[in-house]
């Protein structure tokens, strides 16, 4: 799985994910206001990294 798809996903379920203004990291918005934001890099460097970012996307309660 790649961040694209994670990014497809987590906006059919109503979050709002957007680059920064310098586009270096993307931030999840989740549709639930109680949960705090999630920011990832926009180039995951390292063989984990997208896994990581699913990890704390779960958490945070995007269903994956």
């Amino acid at each position: 799985m790649d961040l694209k798809v994670i990014i497809d996903t987590a906006r059919r379920q109503g979050w709002a994910v957007r680059k920064s203004r310098r586009r270096n990291h993307w931030k999840f918005v989740s549709p639930d206001t109680s949960v705090p934001p999630v920011h990832t890099a926009s180039t995951p460097g390292d063989r984990r990294a997208v896994r990581n970012i699913l990890a704390i996307l779960r958490r945070h309660g995007l269903n994956i």
